[in-house]
């Protein structure tokens, strides 16, 4: 009896010490990793994005500038839009709703899209909250142009000794406030200027063929209705009234 004894609380305590249950295993095993958002997306300096959303600030999407990765994709007639992700991808898809947009490649995860210059603010949704088909700036066009408004702009310091004096000038507002600005040169070539609905210049269509990519593009207020924005030795006096209408 004492041996058979001896043999349960062996048998016993070698229970005790056996591994722990399904349950607790579970309860010590790591939480999966939480899978990165898209607003953690980082943009690739080499796409040369622009600004701070598209097509209004707060967006996944970004105009791009001119750089080795997209020069083959750049058209004078159109904005070259690039989207984290596949064509597939909301975004995209917001901006591909209209005509005049279409994809044209990918490149370092983002989809590269051309959006012809009359629908640049194509994707930006309505008071219904619908996506228009259409250009949707405020402001009724001048006639025969993709413009809301045009006049001239004091400029100076033009690519190729352009002479200084007047450019002429035409905007887009959108309706979120922000504005797009095209300066066009005696030489007939241009430069778009970038503003967000506060007056201040967020980008421009840099180019490195011209070498304005090597240069910040900086703003400040020369008067209370005079934005001067510089480009390296390119300099423009925006009056402010161009940009609202006001």
């Amino acid at each position: 009896m004492k041996i058979w004894t001896t043999i349960g609380l062996a048998l016993l305590a070698a229970g005790c010490g056996g591994p722990p249950s399904g349950d607790a295993a579970s309860d010590n095993a790591s939480a999966p990793a939480t899978a990165p958002t898209a607003s953690a997306f980082a943009w690739p300096a080499s796409l040369s994005p622009i600004g701070d959303g598209y097509p209004v600030a707060g967006k996944m999407c970004r105009r791009l500038g001119e750089s080795a990765a997209t020069s083959d994709y750049l058209d004078d007639s159109a904005t070259l839009v690039g989207c984290p992700g596949g064509a597939d991808g909301v975004e995209a898809q917001t901006i591909l709703a209209g005509t005049g947009a279409k994809v044209v490649g990918e490149v370092d995860g983002v989809t590269l899209i051309s959006v012809a210059a009359g629908d640049a603010n194509q994707g930006m949704a309505n008071a219904a909250g619908t996506v228009a088909q259409v250009d949707e700036s405020v402001d009724a066009k001048v006639a025969g142009t993709n413009f809301n408004a045009t006049g001239d702009v004091a400029c100076s310091g033009l690519p190729g000794g352009q002479p200084a004096g007047q450019c002429a000038a035409g905007v887009v507002r959108k309706q979120d406030g922000s504005a797009d600005v095209t300066v066009t040169w005696p030489d007939k070539r241009s430069r778009a200027l970038f503003f967000d609905g506060k007056g201040n210049v967020t980008g421009a269509d840099v180019s490195q063929a011209d070498g304005s990519a090597n240069h910040a593009v900086k703003g400040v207020r020369k008067a209370p209705d005079i934005i001067v924005v510089t480009i390296g030795p390119e300099r423009y006096e925006i009056r402010e009234a161009l940009l609202t209408g006001g």
